[in-house]
Formats: structure tokens, sequence, C-alpha cells
């Protein structure tokens, strides 16, 4: 068994259960798991998704991910007077 480790930055982790930053996804000891997937079991709108980073590497939804990996997932920033 392993893990990933997924950092909700801005306003995302209020969309989770118990409004957490830092979350631990368990893993198998060879799975992999699409970013999407992951995004799909924190429940995360994606329309509020601008970038998602892998190991600080900008990846797609489609990307594949696997324990040890670090994941942080920015909103999308709104603003203004």
């Amino acid at each position: 068994m392993g893990h990933i480790e997924v950092k909700l930055l801005g306003n995302l982790q209020y969309y989770t259960e118990g409004e957490k930053k830092v979350h631990r996804l368990e893993l198998d000891e060879n799975e992999e798991i699409s970013l999407e997937k992951v995004i799909e079991e924190l429940k995360l709108p994606r329309d509020e998704i601008n970038l998602i980073l892998v190991n600080e590497e900008a990846c797609e939804l489609s990307s594949k991910i696997k324990k040890g990996d670090r994941v942080k997932i920015l909103p999308v920033i709104a603003g203004g007077i």
C-alpha cells in the first residue's frame, strides 16, 4: 500500500468533506489512477479548477499518477472591485 497526497489551494478545500486542505488517497502497490478519477473522488467541480500540478509539473486530467506523487490543484482565480 502507498498513498498520494493531494493539496487543494484556495476555495477548493471547501468543496470536500471536512473542508480539508490536504487529502491522502490510498493506492495499492502498483496501482495508477487518473487525475480525473481523483477529482471525482474528492467531488471537486471541474469548472472551478484552473491548474493541476503533479510533482510541480502541469498535467492534464487524463494523466496517471502513482503512489508517492504529490498533487496540487489550483482554483480559478476571480477578483475585482
